[in-house]
């Protein structure tokens, strides 16, 4: 692994995340796309997180996309993601991004084969096919992510909510 490998992709890392404060959700999956392209170059852990926001900016994304419409909507991933780009992310700037709901599961799919110890891909993959409407797959990796940190309150809520969409009250 070579030192400016490793500084570029760094260094993309940090464009991204400046991008993505001020809300330029556009840049924000260019410059961590690029970083990602450099993966044989990077630690593993560096490319778990690079993972993790990528997913994360595709599911808001997702998100706002299927429920623009809805009147008082706030995706469950906004709330992770509103402090590092307050109120306002330009959603126009990817309205012409084909993204879905898949294109996140699988950034939090390669987090898991990443770190299969730690809770947080299955955590955020589970909220992701929960807002897709697979609930058995968001039972399943909060399940799964709870087997880990049995203290992981979110995946608690997405098994909860999962549960109660499926008609399952009892297990909500």
């Amino acid at each position: 692994m070579g030192l400016l490998g490793e500084l570029g992709a760094g260094y993309r890392f940090i464009l991204g995340g400046t991008y993505l404060q001020f809300g330029k959700l556009d840049k924000a999956l260019k410059y961590y796309n690029k970083a990602i392209e450099s993966k044989n170059q990077i630690k593993p852990n560096t490319l778990a997180l690079l993972y993790l926001w990528r997913g994360m900016i595709r599911q808001i994304i997702s998100s706002h996309k299927k429920h623009s419409d809805s009147p008082g909507y706030f995706p469950a991933f906004r709330q992770y993601l509103a402090p590092y780009f307050g109120d306002s992310p330009d959603f126009d700037s990817v309205k012409d991004l084909h993204l879905t709901f898949e294109d996140a599961i699988d950034d939090f799919s390669k987090i898991i084969e990443l770190c299969p110890e730690d809770p947080g891909g299955y955590a955020l993959r589970g909220l992701a096919h929960l807002e897709e409407g697979n609930f058995e797959n968001a039972i399943r990796d909060s399940t799964k992510a709870l087997e880990i940190d049995s203290e992981d309150y979110c995946s608690y809520s997405t098994r909860g909510r999962a549960r109660d969409k499926k008609g399952d009250l009892a297990g909500a």
